[in-house]
């Protein structure tokens, strides 16, 4: 889970990080508001080509039986769980851009801790 403030159809996540929201959702988000990002480390999507997606820096990497798990720093002290390849070897402190599965985020209200409801496709 991450804390982001959502502007402009992107939610900030760090100086450095931020989250282009699937237009599915923007209408549950509104104009302006602090939320909370979640996903499950399979909603991750290495390498956003030519520096798009969300920056990071590898932090740990872990071998999980049939898959790999990598730890990935995106700044101010927010890591997030990647699930990869058993194959994929990035080196700690490699640098790397993700995207996200839009079909595979949720938002929630950071004051009720409820989730917020997108719009019907």
């Amino acid at each position: 889970l991450l804390a982001g403030r959502y502007r402009d159809g992107c939610v900030r996540l760090s100086e450095t990080a931020s989250y282009r929201v699937p237009d599915a959702w923007r209408g549950a988000l509104g104009a302006e508001r602090e939320v909370v990002l979640g996903f499950r480390p399979e909603a991750v999507r290495l390498g956003g080509g030519a520096g798009a997606g969300i920056p990071a820096t590898v932090y740990a990497s872990a071998l999980h039986g049939g898959h790999s798990m990598l730890h990935l720093d995106i700044g101010a002290e927010a890591i997030i769980h990647a699930r990869a390849e058993r194959g994929e070897r990035q080196p700690i402190g490699a640098a790397l851009h993700f995207e996200l599965d839009p079909d595979l985020v949720r938002f929630f209200d950071p004051a009720s801790g409820l989730a917020l409801g997108r719009e019907a496709a």
